[in-house]
């Protein structure tokens, strides 16, 4: 199972992502799970480094995707040995 986490503002952009997440599911019988996050506040807040893949906008209300990039990261290299 793939984990993908897509943190997003525009419920437009949403939608697209999504559909071209379901159209690869069915072309390619991939097992996805996706999990939404609207800011970067969302992801940051209880991180746990379970996605093998983030989308991430760059500009968001709240905390932007730079920030929210850096904080995730900060998270699981600090705390990796507590997810092993």
């Amino acid at each position: 199972m793939i984990k993908i986490a897509v943190v997003e503002d525009d419920k437009s952009y949403i939608a697209a992502i999504r559909e071209y997440i379901s159209r690869f599911i069915t072309e390619q019988g991939a097992m996805i799970d996706v999990d939404v996050f609207r800011d970067g506040n969302k992801i940051v807040f209880n991180y746990q480094p379970v996605y093998d893949i983030i989308l991430m906008d760059i500009e968001m209300p709240g905390m932007d995707g730079i920030t929210a990039c850096i904080c995730c990261a900060i998270c699981a290299e600090c705390c990796s040995s507590c997810f092993r």
